[in-house]
């Protein structure tokens, strides 16, 4: 599912009820307060532990379906900085590559989404519980010992691998299609081709 970066993405949800899942959370904005600060981590860092996701502030729910776009978080109060800030600052170790998108609906509200990936650096802590959570169902919930122990072994399992396939079309055109088969992300690779 791609991340919602419009009004009409969050209607398409609502409309074609896109239930809540492990990878999907719908909040109401009320959720996203200064209060509310460690419950924001928790949640985050729980998509991350788990296979990553995308978690909505701005859609009302019922049964785990998306009913409407509420009034909105006031986001002359409540800014994407502040939201990473928050993520940041109570989850270890940080997450990267977190997205977050700013959806308008006036001058003063907004709907935030925020897509959180599955990371290789896991486990993530939420700072002020000291405890790891994942995504179970519909909901964030602590991780036992022995999932805590699978996780840090995830950054070991397969190593970046990079595939080419070429593809010579019309004998003119010719199509390189490298992609990374491993699960881990590969950096600095670099390709070097000779004159002929």
């Amino acid at each position: 599912m791609n991340l919602p970066a419009s009004i009409d993405d969050l209607n398409a949800l609502i409309r074609n009820e896109v239930q809540e899942s492990v990878h999907l959370d719908y909040k109401d904005s009320r959720a996203l307060n200064k209060a509310q600060r460690h419950e924001i981590a928790k949640d985050v860092s729980a998509f991350a532990n788990s296979d990553g996701g995308i978690l909505i502030y701005g859609i009302r729910e019922e049964k785990h379906l998306p009913i409407v776009i509420d009034d909105g978080v006031n986001h002359t109060e409540f800014t994407r900085e502040w939201l990473e800030e928050v993520v940041s600052s109570n989850v270890s170790p940080r997450i990267e590559n977190l997205r977050i998108i700013q959806i308008p609906l006036s001058a003063e509200t907004s709907v935030f989404a925020i897509g959180i990936p599955k990371s290789n650096r896991a486990p993530h802590q939420e700072q002020n519980t000291k405890r790891y959570y994942k995504r179970y169902n519909f909901k964030s919930q602590p991780m036992e010992d022995y999932e805590i122990r699978d996780i840090y072994s995830r950054s070991h399992s397969i190593q970046p691998l990079v595939n080419i396939d070429i593809a010579i079309k019309q004998g003119v055109l010719v199509y390189l299609v490298i992609t990374n088969i491993g699960q881990i992300t590969a950096q600095n690779v670099r390709f070097e081709f000779s004159e002929e």
